[in-house]
């Protein structure tokens, strides 16, 4: 990583040539880098926390507003929003990544200066220890041995007892199926760039092949094999990002999974600051805080001041919504429509390996449901989730700057959803829902309520 020091006196006559041009002329030279310019820059009269695309004032300079305009056409970070003067931002840190610099402190004068004294930390990529981690292969997986074994389970028979009982049997059978059929790797290598291709590869390999036998990186031979290894390689890239641009509304994932590792700095979690205002830096110690903090926030609802909901239903006795109705073909149709680049949550059964299965699993996850609905209980592995803190902004030790992100058991998400469906196809059918609402309907968001609002409003008003 580049790191530069600024100091741009306000005295332009003591250069005999146009200081202002030589610094936007080098940051377009260190654009391209993973960079941190830091230092009194003597621009005034720009508004660094408004978000608009004009932050500089009337009264700013026309150098001023060159400089500006630079900064965002190279999409430059500013990391310093506090005034560092009395009156002004002079004082500034640019680079190119947002999540570069962060937890930016104002400590006030510093000793006799009519600066302020400003402190930062800096995110880094910094030497990690080796180590192993098992992932399972489920593209290697023997799907047809899973469900041959699968079909031979007596279903009936096995799944009997709690809730609790029967989960924790047909849970563990999945697992033992997975260890069993699914071969697992070892990440320890590097991987590969996600786009670069087998033509591309083999092109580079062949590059490095004529410089051993040659020994000579200005041979006629190795010029044309590294021409040729440049062109694939550049070949290779452009057609992965313009896939990976085309696809962007289904896949958004992919998208912003492919630009995070184009990122240079890494946000880590911590350390943390407990309540006595001691650092914790251990991964244990800041799940317990992390623990703590998030079930204290957790708002938990009183059951004893649940309102009574009137009585809308007009239909007949034989027509209210008594029972919940699952059959395989729905379980199935639900298990088909699960992502498989989701993660499980607690129970560990991932929509890959269990969409990979679906038929098989239908009937027993079908006698779990009833089960579930006749004894009004819910097995345990549904009600716990691994929880991810994710880092919102501002001060990394501060708890309250975390938002918690759960993953919960896919099966449960199922269930759920089968019960939702059961739900809003009664409520429709008898149309006690109004026309107003519009979220978290089918068909219906944000963008058609607010259509609706102009459409009413306007012919209200013409």
């Amino acid at each position: 990583m580049l790191i530069g020091i600024c100091y741009r006196t306000p005295t332009e006559k003591v250069y005999d040539f146009d200081i202002h041009s030589a610094f936007r002329k080098m940051l377009h030279e260190v654009a391209d880098s993973n960079f941190m310019l830091m230092g009194d820059f003597n621009y005034r009269n720009i508004n660094w926390k408004s978000k608009k695309s004009n932050v500089c004032d009337s009264c700013a300079s026309v150098d001023t507003k060159m400089f500006m305009e630079c900064v965002q056409d190279l999409f430059l970070m500013q990391h310093v929003n506090c005034l560092t003067t009395d009156r002004s931002v002079l004082d500034l840190v640019l680079s190119k990544e947002p999540d570069l610099v962060y937890d930016v402190r104002n400590f006030g004068k510093l000793a006799n200066s009519d600066h302020n004294w400003i402190t930062w930390n800096v995110n880094t990529w910094g030497r990690e220890q080796s180590t192993t981690r098992v992932s399972y292969n489920y593209t290697a997986m023997d799907v047809q041995g899973a469900r041959k074994e699968l079909k031979l389970v007596d279903w009936q028979s096995e799944l009997v007892g709690s809730v609790d009982e029967v989960w924790d049997k047909f849970k563990t059978r999945l697992l033992q199926l997975q260890d069993k059929y699914v071969p697992r790797f070892n990440h320890t290598k590097k991987k590969k760039e996600v786009w670069l291709t087998h033509k591309a590869i083999k092109s580079i390999r062949q590059k490095h092949k004529v410089y051993r036998r040659y020994k000579d990186s200005k041979h006629p031979a190795c010029i044309k094999a590294t021409k040729r290894a440049k062109m694939e390689v550049k070949k290779a890239r452009l057609n992965f990002e313009k896939k990976l641009a085309d696809s962007i509304k289904p896949d958004t994932k992919s998208f912003f999974a492919y630009v995070k590792s184009k990122s240079k700095a890494k946000v880590n979690v911590g350390p943390l600051l407990d309540s006595n205002g001691h650092s914790i830096d251990s991964s244990e110690a800041m799940s317990r805080e992390f623990n703590e903090f998030f079930a204290s926030v957790f708002t938990e609802e009183e059951s004893g001041t649940v309102p009574e909901a009137g009585k809308i239903f007009n239909g007949r006795e034989d027509e209210e919504f008594c029972d919940i109705v699952i059959t395989q073909a729905m379980i199935v149709r639900k298990l088909e429509g699960l992502r498989d680049d989701k993660a499980g949550g607690a129970d560990e059964l991932v929509p890959r390996f269990l969409n990979k299965i679906k038929e098989e699993i239908s009937f027993p996850l079908l006698l779990i449901f009833n089960m579930v609905l006749e004894q009004e209980r819910v097995p345990e592995d549904w009600k716990e989730a691994n929880v991810i803190p994710l880092y919102k902004g501002g001060s990394k030790s501060l708890l309250s700057n975390y938002r918690p992100v759960s993953l919960t058991s896919q099966v449960c998400k199922l269930f759920e959803s089968i019960v939702k469906d059961n739900l809003v196809e009664f409520l429709e059918k008898h149309k006690l829902i109004r026309v107003t609402p519009h979220g978290f309907r089918k068909g219906r968001s944000c963008l058609s309520n607010l259509l609706t609002f102009f459409r009413k409003g306007t012919v209200s008003g013409g």
